[in-house]
């Protein structure tokens, strides 16, 4: 009896011991990074631009993000869209990953097909669906320079489009990058693959300019670089 009494008290003791035990910490869990998303067409995918994972482009997005890494990158583009895939996709894109960063470069499948007045009602209906959703951070590029000649009907028509975009831009309090002025002319900068698509130094000059107007003192610069 006395040895059935005793291990009844053991067992009580442990009981309670372990009713006022500290719990152990709860694993802390790291929030995810806020996205920037890259809007755009094969020049955002960065077709031929190698410097990345095996099997990977490492484009301009990549490298603005290198610069920036409180972000978590996604790219919204796919090679060959004109402007009227990227307003149908963009709603879809924004409503997935809410991002915090907008990078928008969009309108080189578009020098065939399009004339300046269509791009520019385009263009303003695609920077809407960024202002009606209150997506501050928004920087727009100009068209990089694709090799084009500039007694071309493609060289005209890009810088009517760089004019459309350098005018509704500001307009909607949006900043432009001039990837247009910091690859234009620079054979260099085009791949050996096709003469067309920047190779990683054309890439890497339309980082630069995008990197440019985003570390000098914007409204949401503690917002970048925090």
């Amino acid at each position: 009896m006395l040895r059935t009494a005793l291990l009844a008290v053991v067992f009580a003791a442990i009981v309670i011991a372990a009713q006022f035990a500290p719990m152990p910490a709860a694993a802390q869990t790291v929030p995810p990074k806020p996205v920037y998303l890259a809007v755009g067409d094969s020049l955002t995918v960065g077709l031929y631009a190698v410097g990345g994972m095996p099997g990977e482009w490492y484009g301009f997005p990549h490298m603005v993000m290198a610069a920036l890494p409180r972000y978590q990158l996604h790219i919204a583009a796919v090679t060959g869209d004109g402007i009227d895939n990227t307003i149908a996709q963009l709603p879809l894109e924004l409503a997935e990953h809410k991002p915090k960063f907008v990078t928008v470069e969009v309108g080189i499948n578009n020098l065939g097909n399009m004339d300046k007045e269509t791009f520019k009602r385009k263009y303003t209906q695609l920077l809407y669906i960024l202002k009606g959703g209150e997506y501050r951070n928004v920087i727009s590029c100009t068209l990089p320079w694709t090799g084009q000649g500039t007694d071309t009907d493609a060289y005209a028509r890009a810088l009517e489009f760089n004019d459309v975009i350098a005018t509704v831009t500001p307009a909607l309090d949006y900043i432009v990058a001039d990837c247009w002025d910091a690859t234009v002319g620079h054979y260099e900068y085009l791949s050996d693959i096709d003469g067309f698509h920047p190779n990683s130094k054309g890439h890497r000059a339309i980082a630069d300019a995008i990197l440019k107007v985003v570390i000098r003192p914007v409204h949401w610069l503690p917002d970048v670089r925090r």
